[in-house]
């Protein structure tokens, strides 16, 4: 379903610009590897602890709003939202972060 992929690519994009670092980048990357289709989005943000991203999928969840660029809150189910949606099309989400470097969200579907 287009639409819906276009949602957790959405979801995740808006995240990458709520961490991001002032006039930081962020780096979108699709690629066909083999069977599988990957596409990730990386942040300049802070980065998060991995006490953190442990829990990064689970409704309601969120980071601490201190760490957003604008001090935003979101409702903390933009990531749930997207790995349900990724999941439901054959595919896996996973997250990498490192503090003071950003965080890179992967998904991988099936070609």
């Amino acid at each position: 379903d287009p639409s819906k992929m276009r949602q957790a690519l959405l979801n995740l994009l808006a995240n990458a610009v709520k961490y991001n670092q002032e006039e930081g980048e962020i780096e979108v990357t699709l690629n066909k590897i083999g069977a599988e289709i990957v596409w990730s989005v990386r942040d300049a943000g802070p980065g998060m602890e991995s006490s953190a991203l442990k829990h990064i999928f689970e409704r309601f969840y969120q980071v601490d709003k201190a760490r957003t660029r604008t001090g935003r809150k979101g409702t903390g189910l933009g990531l749930p939202i997207t790995q349900a949606i990724v999941e439901a099309h054959g595919g896996t989400i996973s997250v990498e972060s490192e503090v003071g470097k950003g965080t890179i969200f992967q998904v991988k579907l099936p070609a």
